[in-house]
């Protein structure tokens, strides 16, 4: 049982760190993406202001 554990464990703990990894990248990605949509939003909003 101890040497199931043994191995398991440190497998387990592989498989984490990859899908935590994988889901910063995700979220900087998401950020990135999140900040220049609110430009191109605040740059049509006083496009949209001044055009008025």
């Amino acid at each position: 049982m101890m040497a199931v554990v043994g191995d398991v464990v440190p497998k387990f703990k592989s498989l984490t760190s990859n899908q935590k990894r994988k889901l910063e990248n995700r979220i900087k990605l998401l950020s990135a993406v999140t900040k220049e949509i609110q430009k191109s939003s605040d740059s049509l909003s006083a496009a949209m202001s001044a055009g008025q």
